[in-house]
């Protein structure tokens, strides 16, 4: 669990035997658009692929690793561990918030999103069509966890609930406020959104869903969801779908209250 030789051995040897390699490459005009602790992305004209795979032997000779290699049509970060991308084959790849499918031991939070992006990406179906139809409530849960000395708040007007731990829940049209509580290291009170009031939307309500119950109509919020999807993808590519999405659902209710 704590070992140093492993520690320099493999995780910073890694990253060092893969400086090398993006060094090579770089020297010799090829760019590496991004690089992660266990692969590289690099730009490469077409006829001039073959002196690329020379330079990625002479590095497997070098180092006995062994490279895998694939080809993308395109390819679209947020951030160097959030991407997704269209290989040559057809096949999407999906890294850290564009990834819909998880290990069982991994948090799913509000899965509905990337779900939604996924779904714009490969048929260009609007993340407002996708998510209004979507009916898997399970889909739409987001985890809160703390730990001592911690606590959730569930706030509902004049009541408040205690969570010790953990909370599943889903953003709601109306319902209760969930702050995070207690005193931290310095003994100073903590007492924080756990989702803060946003632009256009205001403060959050939600539902708590620790205890599943049916309902033909659960009061989602689906604007809440929407605009995350949609804020995703803005950040991804350029597209009017975010600004178009705020002018018609939030800035027209604040020209009716006007």
């Amino acid at each position: 669990m704590f070992d140093k030789k492993a520690l320099l051995s493999v995780t910073i040897g890694n990253e060092f035997t893969l400086l090398m390699l993006i060094e090579d490459l770089e020297l010799n005009g090829y760019h590496v658009i991004s690089a992660n602790t266990d692969g590289i992305e690099v730009l490469i004209d077409k006829d001039k692929e073959e002196g690329y795979l020379a330079i990625c032997k002479k590095w497997e000779d070098i180092t006995k690793y062994s490279l895998e290699h694939d080809q993308y049509e395109w390819i679209n970060y947020s951030t160097i561990n959030d991407y997704i991308a269209k290989t040559v084959s057809g096949e999407y790849k999906y890294k850290g918030d564009f990834m819909s499918d998880f290990e069982l031991h991994k948090n799913s939070s509000h899965r509905i999103i990337p779900l939604a992006v996924k779904e714009f990406f490969k048929n260009g179906t609007s993340p407002e069509e996708f998510i209004k139809k979507h009916t898997n409530i399970y889909d739409f849960c987001i985890m809160a966890k703390v730990r001592n000395p911690f606590y959730i708040a569930e706030v509902n007007g004049d009541k408040e609930i205690i969570h010790k731990k953990l909370v599943r829940y889903f953003v709601s049209n109306t319902g209760s406020q969930l702050f995070k509580r207690g005193q931290n290291k310095n003994e100073k009170e903590v007492n924080n959104h756990v989702n803060a009031p946003m632009d256009y939307i205001g403060n959050i309500y939600v539902t708590y869903f620790n205890n599943y119950y049916e309902s033909e109509d659960y009061n989602i919020n689906y604007n809440w969801y929407i605009y995350k999807a949609l804020k995703l993808i803005s950040s991804v590519m350029k597209t009017r779908h975010l600004e178009d999405f705020i002018d018609k659902t939030f800035k027209k209710k604040l020209t009716l209250w006007d």
